[in-house]
C-alpha cells in the first residue's frame, strides 16, 4: 500500500473514532444542564468544525459529516423516544437507576449501533474522496454525495421506524 494510502486509510478510521466519539458527547451534552440553552444541532456543528479544524481534515469532508449528522441526531432523538417511553421506569425516585435501567442500556446499544453502521456506510465513499483529494487538491463531488446518502439511507428509516414507534409508546403510557 502506497504511503498517500496508508495516510487516507488512518485519517478514514481516525474520521471514524472522531464521529463516534461526537456523537456520544452530544448524547452526554444534550442532558447537561449547562448546555440546555444550546440547541443540539448548534453544538453538534461545533463539535464538528472544532475537530475537523483541529485534525485538519479537508472542508468536503467536513460538509458530508455536517449532512451526515442532520439524520443521524433526528435518528437519535427518536431512539431515545421510541425506548423510552417503551421501557420507561416511572416509579424509580433515584436518577441513578433510570440511568441504569434496561431501557436505558438498550438505548445506549442501539444508539452506538447506529452510529456504527453510519459509518460503515460511510466508509468506503470518503476514503476514496480522501485518496482524490489527497492526489489531486480537491474532491469529486460524485463520492460526497454517495457518502452522504448511504449515511442518509442508515439514518432515515430508523428516524421514521423509532419516531413511529415511539409515539406510540409515548400514547401509551398514560394507560
Amino acid at each position: 500500500m502506497a504511503a498517500d494510502e496508508q495516510t487516507a486509510d488512518r485519517l478514514v478510521r481516525l474520521a471514524a473514532i472522531v464521529l463516534g466519539l461526537k456523537a456520544a458527547g452530544l448524547l452526554l451534552l444534550a442532558g447537561s444542564a449547562a448546555f440546555r440553552p444550546i440547541p443540539g444541532r448548534g453544538l453538534a456543528v461545533a463539535l464538528v468544525l472544532a475537530t475537523n479544524a483541529m485534525l485538519g481534515v479537508p472542508a468536503v469532508v467536513t460538509a458530508v459529516f455536517l449532512a451526515s449528522l442532520v439524520p443521524l441526531v433526528a435518528a437519535e432523538v427518536s431512539l431515545g423516544l421510541w425506548l423510552g417511553a417503551r421501557h420507561a421506569s416511572l416509579d424509580s425516585r433515584n436518577a441513578a437507576q433510570i440511568a441504569t435501567s434496561f431501557g436505558a442500556i438498550v438505548y445506549m446499544l442501539t444508539s452506538l449501533g447506529l452510529i456504527v453502521l453510519v459509518v460503515v456506510a460511510e466508509a468506503g465513499p470518503l476514503a476514496a474522496l480522501l485518496r482524490h483529494v489527497r492526489a489531486h487538491g480537491n474532491g469529486p463531488g460524485g463520492l460526497a454525495a454517495l457518502a452522504v446518502a448511504l449515511g442518509w439511507a442508515v439514518s432515515v428509516p430508523v428516524f421514521l421506524l423509532a419516531h413511529r414507534n415511539g409515539l406510540r409508546a409515548w400514547s401509551r403510557l398514560g394507560e
